[in-house]
């Protein structure tokens, strides 16, 4: 599906190229056709795009349900990612829009942020799932967990990961899920998400360094020291026995470089990751 909407998409640009910078000269009259043609093109292939990323989503979710219904059954072959709730689709990929044959800008969705780009960098390797609500976002598969069973499942979940992706904060959960990968030794197996505190790649909301500078207090009362809030943010790795190792710039808002960036780490024995069984089989 999503190769019959960049199909759309390529023949409205071509149209709009070809009225303006492919042509000899400028005439008005081809413009115009151009636009009565290639804007339903347009609009018809980045329909198609959306309707591909639901249905991208919604297997995504379906894999999740079903390592959330037995995680020790697929130990090693998943990826955890934790985050406050309130963050979901608030780091966005920067985007102004000004250029018109930019084609990621027809592609996106809505939901382009930075789980979205790690859940894609991720995703030809193993799964990654995260607690919330179906339909919140397109990115890591959703679990839903109700109040009353929610840290039990965390605690499993974190014991069967691969590895664990998170982006820390000050609120009561997040601080909690901290914890608790320390008590299971799991902060080896930990990449922590530093946010950008500059607006260039991503979007940064408001008040960010205020909420990291809470962070880094209330976490440094359980042992956990977070370095001081870069502008381009970075990926953070702990020790085991939650000592600061080592820092990696934030990759670019691409599913590649997410990719490169987090396998340097992995190689270099900065992320430890846990042995998937010789006998596995992708969820």
């Amino acid at each position: 599906m999503k190769f019959l909407g960049m199909m759309f998409i390529y023949g409205g640009l071509a149209l709009f190229y070809g009225a303006t910078f492919g042509a000899e000269r400028f005439d008005l009259g081809v413009l115009g056709i151009a636009c009565v043609a290639g804007i339903p093109l347009l609009w018809i292939g980045t329909s198609i795009m959306g309707a591909a990323g639901k249905g991208v989503q919604a297997a995504r979710d379906e894999t999740a349900a079903r390592i959330a219904q037995d995680p020790a059954a697929h130990r090693n072959t998943f990826f955890l990612y934790l985050r406050p709730f309130d963050t979901t689709n608030q780091f966005k990929i920067s985007d102004d829009g000004s250029n018109l044959f930019d084609l990621d800008q027809y592609t996106r969705d809505g939901f382009d942020d930075i789980e979205k780009v790690l859940a894609e960098s991720l995703e030809e390797t193993l799964p990654i799932v995260a607690l919330g609500k179906t339909g919140e976002h397109h990115g890591a598969g959703r679990i839903v967990a109700t109040d009353e069973g929610w840290k039990s499942l965390v605690i499993a979940l974190i014991e069967h990961a691969n590895f664990i992706v998170l982006l820390p904060g000050d609120n009561e959960g997040t601080t909690w899920e901290m914890q608790q990968l320390g008590t299971a030794g799991a902060l080896s197996r930990c990449l922590l998400l530093m946010p950008p505190a500059m607006a260039w790649k991503y979007r940064v909301p408001e008040g960010i360094a205020q909420r990291w500078a809470a962070t880094t207090a209330r976490w440094r009362t359980f042992g956990i020291e977070l370095p001081p809030l870069e502008e381009m943010g970075g990926l953070l790795c702990y020790a085991g026995n939650g000592r600061f190792e080592s820092a990696a710039p934030l990759p670019l808002p691409e599913a590649k470089a997410w990719r490169t960036q987090i396998q340097r780490l992995i190689d270099s024995g900065k992320l430890r990751t846990a042995p998937a069984p010789s006998n596995r089989t992708r969820p």
